[in-house]
């Protein structure tokens, strides 16, 4: 088991070096607009979970994380390759919706300053 420590640290390095993957080396056109909002590592190291975001509609993100699934391995590969691991994690992309949700709170919070409630609506 890793300590705490070195879990973020690694981590932290994973999310650099796959963003960096997407800019240089995965040259698929179907992946759009991408952001890796963060990525979790199991105790052991042998699993990363990249959560990830997309920009656009619900079938340009389908298609979207589709293409970006269907890197993984080669992802892994890159990783074992560049990384000075004992062993190289699997990845595994997870499709999020934070961005959305958080657009939808600013959305509210907008909302709530153009039209402040009363004090009988409260």
């Amino acid at each position: 088991m890793a300590a705490p420590r070195r879990v973020e640290k690694i981590q932290s390095l994973i999310q650099r070096e796959i963003s960096s993957y997407l800019i240089k080396e995965i040259q698929n056109p179907h992946i759009g607009f991408v952001t890796i909002l963060r990525v979790e590592m199991n105790r052991d190291l042998t699993v990363a979970k990249v959560f990830v975001s997309f920009f656009g509609d619900e079938k340009l993100k389908n298609q979207s994380y589709k293409a970006l699934r269907s890197t993984e391995k080669y992802v892994q590969f890159l990783l074992g390759r560049n990384l000075t691991m004992k062993n190289t994690p699997l990845v595994h992309f997870v499709l999020s919706d934070a961005l959305e949700a958080g657009d939808n709170m600013s959305e509210k919070l907008s909302q709530l300053e153009s039209n402040p409630l009363s004090k009988d609506e409260m």
